[in-house]
């Protein structure tokens, strides 16, 4: 089946990821297309990336993906879909001029969902996604207002009682600026509250390790010992080893 996708050239099929991504490029988008999605004019092809779950890893993703190739960032949405884990479903935009480049772009951005998924964590009851960035480019500071080129770092816990405790936590005991803090009720009505923040790269860091290990504790009281989405499921492989710290 995905053979025959490949083969297709009508089909403008990329790859998929972790988190139920799947990579699309449209090499010539319909004018009407543009104008509904209210795209500028110039971009003549675009690549899509469009996920279940995990929203933190694949904005980060989509930002290094804009940062190593030619593409411009166009739109971000959120769905109220997360699979019972971390971090709603989301719809990514990136464009060019030249389908090539939106199509490298979308296959960074695959391998890098790919490399950093596994920082979604999750028990039978409970969920926690973990995204960091050393350096934020123009995507995490339209969607999240990151400076450029500060450290950024993003929590998503459920269910969004610990998640209130964690924030409370990070914001007392680490030298880190909230940027943004979502409830159940602000957004997308997911069980689950959502953090942003940045500072010095450490304070970033220490930040993520005092939220895993807070909610990792909470959550176990819930369920079993929580472990990463590859443990429950979703693809990965070998060289799928890397953790945010």
């Amino acid at each position: 089946m995905i053979e025959s996708i490949i083969q297709n050239s009508s089909v403008d099929y990329v790859g998929t990821a972790p988190c139920h991504t799947i990579g699309l490029v449209i090499a010539n988008i319909d004018p009407l297309v543009r104008m509904l999605l209210q795209l500028p004019s110039h971009i003549a092809s675009i690549g899509i990336l469009s996920t279940r779950i995990g929203t933190g890893t694949v904005v980060v993703a989509i930002d290094e993906a804009v940062k190593a190739t030619n593409t411009e960032f166009l739109k971000f949405e959120l769905a109220r879909d997360t699979e019972g884990y971390g971090g709603p479903g989301t719809l990514l935009l990136i464009g060019s001029e030249d389908v090539s480049d939106v199509r490298e772009g979308i296959s960074h951005a695959l391998d890098y969902v790919t490399k950093y998924a596994r920082n979604i964590f999750i028990n039978e009851t409970a969920h926690l996604e973990v995204a960091t960035s050393a350096h934020a480019g123009v995507v995490l500071n339209h969607i999240f207002g990151i400076p450029l080129r500060k450290a950024f770092g993003f929590t998503a816990v459920g269910p969004a009682g610990i998640g209130i405790v964690t924030a409370d936590s990070i914001i007392k005991q680490t030298p880190i600026e909230i940027t943004f803090l979502e409830t159940p009720a602000s957004l997308t009505y997911n069980n689950q509250v959502t953090v942003t923040f940045t500072g010095d790269y450490s304070a970033v860091m220490k930040a993520a390790h005092i939220v895993h290990d807070k909610w990792s504790q909470l959550a176990s009281t819930l369920g079993s010992t929580p472990a990463s989405i590859y443990e429950f499921g979703q693809s990965k492989d070998s060289s799928c080893t890397e953790v945010f710290w």
